[in-house]
């Protein structure tokens, strides 16, 4: 049963793409330091941008492709002293009938698709597959002086996109780049050992991006995953919505291994919510501050901050996790909510959620040091189950981050040496209910009704006596 729902909730991500793959938006954001876009202009800032500056060159996928290293088949044994991972060969692979593809392999076909086409019309985009705004999050479109030789637009969103450039230095060939340098054995673990807390130093010295540290990889995920223009929303682009642990715990044919020990998913849900949490601020401030964008458009940034808000605020307490920046990021956010409604008030609305992300962003240290325990995690998932206000919020954002915190949070402690011998059947049961279906997929959280939703959040409470 537990896997039933593992394989719904691939279902249920195959549903929210609606153009093919969880890709956030063809404009995507920078979470800090951007001014806002003339009126009405659709941002063309690349998520890999930060990437870009970094001076190395991207290689493409087929770098990564030795049998001996990441093109491994599935199942082969690691020998003594050797990392040999099919990562390659897992994220490389064409769908079957019983293993989806991995989305970021396919993201690039997605704007070859006539539903794809139909948006970029209605945005005056000649061609979704060439245009900055639709590359941006469907593929790697990196500057030609930093291309290597085998890197193509088609591979979508690939290694590179998300680990970092791995070729050699443009100011200095000699510096072959760490897709060389990482095969000398314990190359990763060594650099990580040394500049642990120091992500920014190793990226600019190496151009290596450690998805280990994981408030970073949420931040990376969320550049894509989260936020967009809402003229976008307009033209027929499914709105984003994000979970990190449930993204991880339902991504179809996953080329990763995550360790499910000492409360791991309960760890990667709080660099999630960190991420996402500040994003959402960014986003509401960007939006607010564009005189075009609808005051409806506005209300809709509000919601998605406001959800992410109401289910990362119980780490703050239950969690045990120093709370000076939160509170001051939700002071900005209450504020904010204040003038949403005044036209006239839109440029406070704007200023307040920039104060909100500048304390948000202050947050990933604590959350990024955060060891959790059994009566933290059970505690949260016990506020959670009594949120009433996550509900009734609009297009399905507080529905969504409620129903997958709790069962993130309530399957870390399944998993754990704590469980109890009921835990199994209780993750099961909080899929069934939570994630009801629609033919073979869950149905997409802006699709249920708040009183059904509501009653089985009852049903949950009653199960685990909460």
């Amino acid at each position: 049963m537990q896997m039933q729902i593992m394989r719904n909730g691939v279902c249920r991500l195959g549903r929210m793409m609606g153009v093919g793959v969880v890709m956030a938006g063809f404009a995507a954001l920078q979470l800090l330091g951007q001014a806002a876009p003339p009126a009405g202009q659709l941002k063309q800032i690349d998520p890999s941008e930060h990437l870009f500056k970094l001076g190395f060159k991207f290689q493409g996928a087929g770098s990564c492709a030795n049998a001996a290293c990441h093109g491994a088949p599935v199942g082969t044994p690691q020998p003594p002293g050797k990392y040999i991972n099919p990562s390659y060969t897992q994220w490389a692979a064409e769908p079957t009938p019983d293993a989806p593809a991995d989305p970021h392999h396919t993201s690039f076909r997605t704007l070859r698709k006539p539903k794809s086409a139909e948006i970029a019309k209605k945005l005056n985009i000649a061609n979704a597959t060439t245009a900055a705004q639709c590359v941006a999050c469907h593929a790697l479109g990196v500057p030609e002086n930093l291309k290597d030789a085998g890197l193509t637009i088609a591979e979508g969103v690939t290694c590179n996109a998300c680990h970092g450039p791995s070729g050699a230095s443009v100011a200095n060939p000699a510096d072959k780049g760490w897709g060389v340098a990482h095969q000398a054995a314990g190359w990763a673990k060594q650099n990580r050992a040394a500049n642990v807390g120091k992500h920014a130093e190793l990226l600019k010295k190496t151009g290596f991006y450690d998805t280990n540290v994981l408030v970073e990889r949420s931040q990376q995920c969320v550049s894509c995953h989260l936020s967009i223009a809402p003229q976008m929303v307009a033209a027929g682009h499914p709105q984003p919505m994000f979970e990190m642990n449930w993204f991880s715990l339902t991504y179809p044919n996953r080329h990763w291994n995550d360790p499910t020990e000492k409360y791991f998913g309960a760890k990667l849900w709080a660099a999630g919510q960190a991420a996402a949490f500040q994003a959402a601020l960014h986003q509401l401030h960007e939006r607010a501050a564009d005189a075009s964008v609808p005051a409806s458009d506005v209300t809709a940034a509000y919601n998605q901050a406001i959800a992410h808000y109401l289910v990362f605020a119980p780490l703050f307490k239950e969690g045990g996790v120093p709370n000076a920046d939160m509170n001051v990021a939700a002071s900005s956010l209450i504020a904010a909510s204040k003038d949403l409604a005044n036209p006239a008030k839109r440029a406070d609305v704007a200023k307040n959620a920039e104060a909100g992300v500048a304390a948000a962003q202050r947050i990933h240290a604590v959350v990024n040091a955060w060891e959790p325990k059994k009566d933290q995690v059970l505690g949260m998932v016990k506020v959670l189950l009594a949120q009433p206000a996550l509900a009734g919020l609009s297009q399905g954002f507080g529905i969504e981050q409620q129903r997958d915190s709790i069962f993130g949070l309530y399957k870390a402690f399944a998993d754990s040496a704590d469980k109890t011998p009921d835990a199994e059947a209780n993750v099961n049961f909080i899929g069934e209910k939570l994630f009801p279906l629609e033919g073979a997929a869950p149905l997409h959280a802006s699709k249920i009704p708040p009183a059904k939703h509501t009653a089985a959040i009852g049903e949950v409470k009653t199960k685990l006596g909460m």
